[in-house]
């Protein structure tokens, strides 16, 4: 298959999930075109073909992490904003953009006012509405980087301090009660 070929599979990818990370479209690539696991040689090949879509000017490329410039790339069409919140659908964890985590830290916190306890039910709550089950090591890590890029003010001890203070500083964010979720099967 030739470069611009797979170059029009890719465009057509990044506009229906951009914002994207780059193996989230080799694996949806890879599965439209009825391949298995995919070599390092047509891992070269797609990367080559979203160059060539960036260079064309038609998707923007950025890294993943802000701060560590060689993480994975996420690309989208140049006319869409950068960061979208959207459901899971389809991705695991590891296959949504850090920038769309940590925009859905931020919108819970800050927009809906929630407050955990703790790490554990915060990342429980955004693995509930994301609709997973398992908090892993890996997605412990993954939802911890998000959260320390969201830059927000440490809600359990504001409260605190204002509670021992006596202050009346509006009123104190609401504090979730972790939602058990029924097995069926």
């Amino acid at each position: 298959m030739t470069i611009p070929r797979i170059a029009d599979g890719f465009l057509k990818i990044v506009r229906g999930e951009g914002p994207v990370l780059d193996h989230r479209a080799f694996k949806v690539y890879s599965k439209a075109a009825g391949l298995g696991r995919t070599s390092a040689a047509i891992r070269d090949r797609y990367q080559k073909a979203l160059e060539r879509l960036v260079d064309r000017g038609l998707i923007t490329a950025r890294s993943d992490d802000l701060k560590d410039p060689d993480s994975l790339r996420v690309y989208r069409p140049v006319d869409t904003p950068p960061v979208q919140i959207r459901g899971r659908g389809d991705r695991s964890l590891d296959e949504i953009p850090l920038a769309e985590i940590t925009g859905l830290i931020r919108k819970l916190e800050l927009t809906r006012g929630e407050a955990y306890e703790d790490e554990e039910h915060r990342f429980r709550r955004i693995l509930e509405v994301y609709e997973l089950l398992r908090l892993t090591s890996k997605s412990k890590s993954r939802l911890r980087l998000a959260r320390e890029r969201a830059d927000l003010p440490n809600w359990s001890r504001a409260t605190r301090e204002s509670a021992e203070s006596g202050a009346e500083s509006g009123p104190a964010p609401r504090r979730r009660k972790p939602r058990r979720r029924l097995r069926h099967g």
